[in-house]
This record gives C-alpha cells, sequence and structure tokens, in this order.
C-alpha cells in the first residue's frame, strides 16, 4: 500500500524546489508551499489546482 505524504516547501517557484515539489504533486503527494509574491501562487497553481 502506498502512503500519502505531507510536504512543507519553502520557495515552490522555482529551481530546485518547484521541481521537488512538482515531482511529490505527480506522486499523489500533498504540497504545502511558499512563494513571495501572488503571482508567483497563480503560476505554481495553474498546473496543479488544489
Amino acid at each position: 500500500m502506498t502512503q500519502t505524504k505531507t510536504f512543507l516547501i519553502t520557495g515552490v517557484s522555482s529551481g530546485l524546489d518547484r521541481a521537488f515539489a512538482v515531482k511529490a504533486l505527480d506522486a499523489g503527494h500533498t504540497v504545502v508551499g511558499t512563494v513571495r509574491t501572488p503571482a508567483d501562487t497563480e503560476a505554481f497553481d495553474a498546473p496543479h489546482p488544489s
């Protein structure tokens, strides 16, 4: 049985943290992420709606 995990990731709008967040979401996990601006939130949420 696969266990779903929740990750807290800072800076999900770019770089390695974004890549890690995307992989976690694609694997079915939950990601709680931080960003600097509202525009960064929209850019991250677009391909991964909650």
